[in-house]
């Protein structure tokens, strides 16, 4: 098929016009007054959350020290920040993810998330820190994580895998 200077563009309009005038897809209907929405199928549980940031955590231990990784321990930690804030947003499995009171649920979290948001501190601090090239204040904020974590997780009774 041959295209002239009068048909191309035509032709191209066409094809715009179509894409704009497609229907969009279905939207869910909202949720009812007092109803939760649904969460979306591609939700992080709180379990999977956490072994992104342990996995992220540990690769960092191991080349935390080498100034020349600065790039990848920049990425882990962004990767081990990502997971603690969705591991925040999640409910872990115990006695508080069974509870059906929404205000009791959100009290027995509430040490849950407190441990988060200090973990994120941390993790944040590990960032700049990694910026700013002290890699031996890295490795001492990682120690300082990994403390943390298992006074977190004696306080809260769960066991650790690693």
């Amino acid at each position: 098929m041959r295209f002239n200077r009068m048909t191309l563009p035509l032709s191209i309009a066409s094809l715009l016009l179509a894409a704009i005038s497609a229907p969009l897809p279905a939207q869910p209907p909202p949720p009812a007054p007092g109803e939760r929405p649904a969460r979306a199928e591609t939700a992080v549980s709180a379990e999977q959350a956490m072994n992104q940031i342990n996995r992220n955590l540990r690769r960092l231990q191991r080349q935390a020290a080498d100034s020349t990784k600065k790039v990848d321990n920049l990425k882990l930690v962004n990767e081990a920040q990502r997971g603690a804030v969705s591991a925040k947003g999640a409910i872990p499995r115990g006695p508080w993810s069974e509870e059906t009171d929404a205000a009791k649920q959100a009290q027995a979290l509430e040490p849950y998330r407190r441990h988060l948001i200090a973990l994120t501190r941390k993790l944040l601090d590990l960032e700049v820190a990694i910026l700013d090239g002290k890699n031996e204040d890295a490795t001492t904020l990682l120690a300082d994580i990994q403390t943390l974590k298992l006074e977190a997780h004696k306080e809260m009774g769960i066991k650790d895998d690693d």
